[in-house]
């Protein structure tokens, strides 16, 4: 009997010492994907502090008494807000044109990471994307007084209402028509201070039309997308010009890479407010 308990002793503690062998292995197992659940959340939640205070945040120096005109006072920046000084969550292009990767009278990132105490490295791509209301339309052969038609076989031979709308980029008022063959409104025309199209070239998406290259607006801006959405086709067009890069190029990254894409307003001073996007990968 004594030798029984004994056995069964022995093989209660053999079994209890496989169980914990076993459940050691499994938490083993599990580490790494926690570990790296931890870091995705963690290079999130500072990407999301880093933006917040971007597009909230004026920025301030501390040159002589102060102030929020950093990009004036660039050796005595300590925060790189780019909002401007009374609205959140709008660009001030002064700002953004006042960070660099490298350069003694640009922020540069090597000041942002010490300034923001950043743990993760980034890269931002800064892209403006305005937004262009066509939704004023006519019938084609019979537009408003201040409209010169093309006389082009091509935009005789597109449906007959056409709309049409404009947007001021670097002082120059952009002026567009948009018409639709087969149903799809997937052409424009473009023309700057003047409402005469009159033998102008028809563009359609991933066209940089002569209107919007670098020389006359700044930039050259390409034709993103031509809304065709069914209540109301036509009516409006994303155009999108490359405001440039800041950080470290992403192909130096190590380990996993997340994303976030923010939407702010961009103030230019002789542009209209328009719509922008930060996209930001952290690794």
């Amino acid at each position: 009997m004594k030798g029984q308990t004994t056995l069964e002793f022995i093989g209660s503690f053999i079994f209890f010492i496989l169980v914990m062998i076993s459940v050691l292995t499994l938490t083993v197992d599990e580490v790494p994907d926690f570990n790296s659940y931890s870091e995705v959340s963690e290079k999130n939640l500072e990407v999301k502090r880093v933006t917040d205070l971007l597009l909230t945040s004026p920025g301030r120096h501390e040159a002589g008494s102060g102030g929020t005109d950093w990009q004036n006072n660039i050796d005595d920046a300590v925060e790189p807000g780019l909002a401007t000084s009374d609205e959140e969550f709008v660009v001030d292009r002064a700002k953004l044109g006042s960070i660099d990767k490298t350069g003694g009278s640009v922020y540069n990132y090597t000041s942002f990471r010490r300034d923001l105490g950043l743990e993760y490295d980034y890269n931002f791509k800064f892209t403006w994307m305005p937004v262009v209301e066509t939704h004023k339309d006519f019938t084609r052969t019979r537009p408003p007084a201040e409209i010169d038609e093309p006389d082009t076989d091509f935009y005789n031979n597109s449906e007959n209402r056409v709309n049409y709308g404009e947007i001021r980029l670097n002082g120059q008022d952009i002026r567009f028509l948009v018409t639709a063959y087969d149903g799809e409104y997937n052409t424009t025309y473009v023309e700057s201070g003047s409402w005469d199209f009159t033998g102008n070239t028809p563009y359609s998406e991933g066209d940089v039309p002569d209107a919007l290259e670098e020389s006359n607006v700044g930039k050259d801006f390409t034709i993103e997308s031509i809304n065709n959405r069914d209540n109301k086709p036509g009516t409006s067009i994303v155009l999108k010009a490359d405001l440039g890069e800041f950080g470290r190029n992403d192909r130096s990254a190590s380990g996993s890479i997340e994303k976030l894409n923010r939407y702010p307003l961009l103030d230019d001073a002789d542009s209209s407010l328009e719509p922008m996007r930060i996209e930001v990968l952290v690794w």
